[in-house]
């Protein structure tokens, strides 16, 4: 785990936003050279890491997907540059937090763990699938070329909880719905209304908070 976190660390430094993962390709792809790994690269800009096994040479490829960008999010005082700046992390009573803004560990962490498992001696050899704008919409999804990695199966590690592969959206696949969009003009008075106070969470992961819910309360 401290590998895992001193390479994330090094992730919070490097901008990385949806749509603008060059720096962060970057990162990976000199430390894939530093590694004596193989890559490639799609049109889209997903890459594959390869990453050989030394102890099991003939063993299937394993193929461990997470994605480059972050959600990037700030306080509203705040001057953060999130296409320029590095993230102001510190260690506050055994968390790690970024200051007045997101911290990225979707997906920065599990970026951090597929490098770490590249560096184990006791492992199969891997498909590192780090992949680009996950966060609008799996982008990546409708553009990805399959060719690039040569097994079928996947292990997506986009999860916020212990013991947990997979969880929510972060999968391989999408649907475009269309749909004529029939305007009318009401005959009554029309109201924006919207309402501010209460604290923004995120329905899935912090349910079990039970916090003030603008549908429920209104």
């Amino acid at each position: 785990m401290s590998k895992t976190l001193d390479y994330f660390k090094e992730i919070t430094q490097i901008p990385h936003w949806s749509g603008k993962e060059w720096k962060i390709r970057e990162f990976l792809i000199t430390w894939a050279n530093t590694n004596w790994y193989g890559y490639r690269i799609d049109n889209y800009w997903n890459l594959v890491v390869i990453a050989p096994s030394i102890n099991y040479s003939d063993s299937q490829p394993v193929i461990l997907q997470s994605h480059m960008d972050m959600v990037c999010v700030k306080m509203s005082d705040s001057n953060h540059n999130f296409e320029t700046d590095s993230l102001d992390i510190y260690e506050e009573d055994w968390f790690l937090k970024a200051r007045n803004t997101s911290l990225g560990a979707d997906n920065g962490i599990w970026v951090a763990m597929s490098m770490m498992a590249a560096g184990l001696d006791n492992r199969p050899n891997l498909e590192l699938l780090f992949t680009v704008e996950e966060e609008i919409w799996l982008l990546w999804a409708l553009n990805f070329d399959f060719s690039l990695v040569k097994w079928k199966k996947i292990i997506n590690i986009d999860s916020e909880n212990d013991n947990e592969i997979c969880i929510s959206s972060a999968w391989w696949a999408r649907v475009n719905i269309r749909k004529e969009v029939e305007s009318k003009k009401w005959k009554y008075l029309q109201y924006d209304l919207s309402i501010s106070w209460l604290t923004w969470w995120h329905s899935w992961v912090e349910i079990h908070k039970n916090q003030w819910n603008a549908v429920k309360y209104w």
